[in-house]
Parts: structure tokens; sequence; C-alpha cells
């Protein structure tokens, strides 16, 4: 008996053990994610040098197409929108060459990273978006693929691959939100390089349950030349 009260004691301490373990590494990685911050800063000198009306675009060593923009925003005084302006940072948008998805990147006004993340070209946010404080401390990360993670991306390209779509096409559009019912769900359309009797392009619409992975809708609609 009393071996086997020894026993239970020693489980029982190591449950413990195990439990607290656990939980002081679920705090270490939460401080740590608290201590992250960027180094990453807007060269605002440069963007001034080189910016027209606010705008400045070019192609970075890569070979990438980059717009950097001045974000300014109307002032809301005495029940109206006056013509003073509110500086709230600057935007960088990077379109690869290769890839459907740019990189964006928002700035406070005094150059640190605000916010950083990958997009759709056209559409939807993929992944994990990082945001920072003024003082380039980290803030929060949210996860956008998380509500579509039982028909992810990957699937959603294999499918427009399947029907030729050509993902880099500016009409090629993919976003992805909760429907009327509350449904993840994928909205996806293309051109299909066919015409009608009209000559209006013919374009592609399929919507896509985000959780069976089954197509909800699919139909055309027309655009004009």
């Amino acid at each position: 008996m009393y071996k086997i009260i020894i026993i239970l004691l020693f489980f029982s301490l190591n449950s413990c053990n195990g439990q607290e373990s656990e939980k002081t590494e679920s705090k270490r990685k939460t401080e740590s994610k608290k201590k992250e911050f960027t180094m990453e800063r807007f060269d605002i000198d440069k963007f001034n040098r080189n910016q027209q009306n606010n705008v400045w675009t070019y192609i970075d060593e890569d070979g990438n197409s980059v717009r950097a923009t001045k974000d300014e925003s109307m002032v809301f005084e005495n029940n109206e929108y006056t013509t003073k302006t509110k500086m709230d940072g600057y935007t960088i948008e990077v379109k690869t060459k290769k890839s459907p998805f740019n990189i964006n990147k928002n700035f406070h006004a005094n150059g640190f990273l605000k916010m950083i993340g990958t997009s759709f070209h056209n559409g939807f946010l993929k992944g994990i978006w990082k945001e920072y404080n003024e003082k380039g401390e980290f803030i929060k990360e949210v996860d956008y693929d998380i509500p579509y993670k039982s028909y992810p991306w990957e699937k959603v390209e294999q499918f427009l691959l399947s029907k030729k779509v050509d993902l880099m096409d500016p009409l090629t559009n993919v976003f992805r939100e909760l429907n009327d019912q509350n449904i993840p769900t994928w909205y996806l359309d293309w051109d299909t390089g066919k015409k009608n009797a009209l000559m209006f392009q013919i374009i592609e619409n399929v919507e896509i349950d985000a959780t069976t992975g089954k197509i909800i809708k699919e139909y055309q609609t027309f655009r004009e030349p």
C-alpha cells in the first residue's frame, strides 16, 4: 500500500511539474513576443527627394515594382471636413515578379514600421500580419488564414490552375469573407478569354465553401471591352 501511494504521488508531482512547465513555456513565448521589435524604418528623406504628388514608384534590386505613398486624411472639424490634412504615415506596396502576392507595409509618421503582411494582388489578406507601435515595439499579430484552414489558398490555387486561370492577370480576383449564412467563403472570378455576342468579355465567377471545399455557386458576368 505504501509503495502504491509513493507511485501515485510521483506521477502527481510529474503531472504538476509538466503543467507548470507548459505554463512557463507559454508565458516565456508570450513575453518573448511582447519584447519583439522592428528596426525597419521608412526612408523619409529619400522619399521626399524622389516623390511626385506624394507618390514614388521604382524598381528594386530584385526587379520588383515598388509604389511608395504618403498617407494623408482630411481633418473633420466643426461638423465638416476642412481643407486641413492630417499626416497618417507612409505605405509601401511591393509587386513581386513571379508571385500573385504583394508585400504590404504601413509606416508611422515618424518612419517606424506600423504593419506588415501579404495580400493577393486583387483580393484577400494572406497569412500573419504584424503590427508595431511608434517605437517599433510589437503590438499584436493576426492570422487571416485561420477561418480557411479546411480549404486553404493552396487548394484554391490548384482549383484555379485546373481551370487554366492566369493568377497574375489583373482581371483575376480572389476574395474571401463570411457569406450571408456566416460561412467562410472564397469568391473567385477571372477572364475566360471569350466574348459574348455583344463582344463583352465573359467573366467566370465561383463561390466556394471554405469549410467543405464544395462549390456554392457558379455563374458568368460580362465586362465591357
